[in-house]
């Protein structure tokens, strides 16, 4: 009886040590083909297309973000985003130049539904999935940058890029 326990606790590290490796060579792969999928999926023509209407600034620092990621690059196509939703009377100069500790609600005048539609055209922009839950807790242009730094990057297994 000890000799098939041993015998079936053998093979059980055996199959598992194999699916381990299998798993992880799997998780490498797609951590390496989904670092290619920012903004790869759609050509510059279908960007200016998906922004049509939007500023200037803001198709070029999406542009930009598709030519070579940063973190940098990404809160200003973030930003640029938001700006486009903000209600009208609120300052849409330069967000890129808000500090970060400022408030979305009370600094900026984003209500949830402006904060919606942006994460909507991120959705669309970036192929990814953004859920209400997860809008709730940003709170600060900090919270939102770093909220979509989280999602292209560290979610997907990509490292996050230098500024």
């Amino acid at each position: 009886m000890d000799r098939w326990k041993r015998c079936v606790a053998k093979n059980y590290r055996l199959a598992l040590a194999t699916f381990l490796t299998n798993f992880c060579r799997t998780a490498s792969r797609q951590a390496v083909s989904m670092d290619r999928e920012l903004l790869q999926h759609l050509s510059k023509d279908e960007i200016r297309q998906e922004l049509r209407g939007f500023p200037s600034t803001a198709v070029e620092a999406v542009l930009q973000l598709q030519q070579k990621a940063s973190t940098a690059r990404l809160q200003n196509a973030v930003l640029q985003i938001l700006a486009f939703y903000l209600p009208r009377g609120a300052d849409r100069g330069n967000l890129s130049a808000t500090p970060l500790t400022s408030r979305l609600r009370e600094d900026l005048g984003v209500d949830s539904l402006t904060l919606s539609e942006a994460a909507f055209k991120m959705e669309e922009l970036f192929n990814v999935r953004i859920e209400n839950a997860e809008l709730a807790n940003i709170q600060t242009v900090a919270d939102l940058t770093a909220f979509a730094e989280a999602k292209l990057f560290r979610e997907s297994g990509k490292p996050s890029p230098r500024p």
